[in-house]
């Protein structure tokens, strides 16, 4: 896949609900599951729950990253702070987007407001089955912990201090340019 659509990354918004329904919407069952580490469908009452989730009146402590492209959502990051150095971390890309370094990106992005906001954990579960987060963990360079529980792997990822100097808005834009051909 050619990334020659311009990926834009910023806060989510009350406003965002219909577009994160649309996005959740377009997410498979494999990714759902990889994600709530449940199989369950995102419509109806449990749709409703979720953009209530991920879009509170009072957002501190709670932060949802958004990627976009040519405003429509291909994916999202968060962050709830649990104490005042770590904070719980979750990722989902659309299905067709996904191993294209838009998770890395997401993560990156999300590593600089964390650490400028005084995180230096993120914390998490990953289902044993979902390869490509365990490899965004793993190549991250960060010193990580994992424990293999009974049905999910728990994580520990020490952030990058010198995360908070990055100009990380134009991180996936350089990225995706570097991959792109020579023009002839």
């Amino acid at each position: 896949m050619h990334f020659a659509v311009h990926t834009r990354f910023r806060l989510a918004r009350p406003g965002d609900d219909g577009a994160l329904a649309d996005f959740l919407s377009r997410l498979s069952p494999e990714t759902t599951r990889a994600r709530y580490l449940a199989s369950i469908r995102l419509e109806g009452q449990a749709l409703r729950r979720e953009l209530a989730r991920l879009l509170p009146a009072d957002a501190a402590g709670h932060k949802v990253l958004i990627a976009e492209q040519d405003g429509i959502i291909r994916g999202f990051g968060e962050y709830v702070v649990a104490d005042g150095q770590r904070a719980d971390l979750a990722l989902v890309v659309e299905d067709r987007f996904q191993g294209y370094g838009l998770g890395r990106a997401l993560f990156l992005n999300l590593e600089y407001l964390a650490v400028r906001e005084g995180i230096r954990t993120f914390t998490g579960d990953v289902a044993p089955h979902n390869l490509r987060a365990r490899h965004l963990l793993r190549s991250s360079g960060r010193v990580l912990r994992m424990v293999y529980a009974y049905a999910t792997i728990c994580f520990e990822l020490a952030l990058n201090p010198a995360a908070d100097t990055r100009p990380i808005s134009l991180l996936y834009a350089m990225r995706r340019r570097a991959s792109e051909p020579a023009a002839a």
